[in-house]
Parts: C-alpha cells; sequence; structure tokens
C-alpha cells in the first residue's frame, strides 16, 4: 500500500506486477525461474547462473530453439533461467 500523496514512478508500477512464468516452457528436468530473482553481479553475463547452459552451448538438435529462455523467444514473453528440479 502506498503512503497518501506519494505517487508511484512508472517504473515502480510495471515492476510491481507479478507475472506468471509458464513452467510448460522449461525443458525435462528443470525449473524456469525469473531472471530478475537471480543474485547476479552487475554486467556479469546471466546464463552463467543457469544449470541448462551446458545443454545450450552443445545445442544438440536444437536445443536452444526448442528451449527458449529470452522474452522475446517465449510465449509468456519473461525471460528466465532454468534451475534443476530438485529431487
Amino acid at each position: 500500500m502506498r503512503k497518501r500523496g506519494i505517487i508511484p514512478t512508472q517504473k515502480q508500477v510495471i515492476m510491481s506486477f507479478s507475472p506468471i512464468i509458464n513452467k510448460e516452457e522449461a525443458p525435462d528436468g528443470f525449473v524456469p525461474v525469473f531472471k530478475r530473482g537471480i543474485n547476479s553481479k552487475l554486467g556479469d553475463n546471466i546464463c552463467r547462473y543457469c544449470d541448462a547452459r551446458p545443454l545450450c552451448q552443445e545445442n544438440e538438435n536444437s536445443w536452444c530453439a526448442k528451449n527458449p529462455c529470452m522474452s522475446y523467444s517465449r510465449i509468456d514473453g519473461i525471460g528466465v533461467v532454468f534451475k534443476k528440479k530438485k529431487s
């Protein structure tokens, strides 16, 4: 709840939405995690925090095209990294 008389900025309004990640777009054995939720160092490559990175780098049978992580390639429009499911 905002304080009376304080008008939120456009960025604050946009950041307050809780997007729903489409878990069906994750490869078997992985869960998608919102990129914004990853605690990375400024300027660091976010892909280093993805557990599926080795599969993406190998790209066997067009793995990356079949398992998109970039927001512009996903149905839900949300950029994600993939984390291994806990057994």
